[in-house]
């Protein structure tokens, strides 16, 4: 498997991206990631302005033979995520120095 995270951290655009894939040919793996730097926000997982609304150009490039992956943290919210905003009666503190949020 091929991860982003680790060669571009949070710095993977759908260019970026699409420049990378066809290096990746040769390599012995068949599943390719993209990691964090995808997504509105932690919370907000839909693309962000770095990617198309719908990702099929990806899954039709000639190099389809990997496998596409998303990377997702479904339990990491962000303070500032829509999600948070509008739901925040829905999460907990990790500190132990502050109180989980309840509605």
């Amino acid at each position: 498997m091929w991860c982003s995270w680790y060669s571009l951290f949070t710095g993977i655009s759908e260019e970026i991206f699409l420049d990378i894939l066809p290096g990746l040919h040769d390599l012995p793996f068949d599943v390719f990631q993209v990691d964090d730097g995808w997504q509105i926000s932690l919370g907000d997982w839909q693309p962000n302005d770095k990617f198309p609304p719908a990702w099929p150009p990806w899954l039709q490039h000639p190099l389809r033979r990997f496998y596409p992956g998303l990377w997702l943290a479904p339990l990491a919210v962000a303070p500032k995520s829509n999600l948070f905003q509008q739901h925040s009666e829905c999460c907990c503190a990790t500190s132990m120095a502050r109180r989980c949020r309840r509605a």
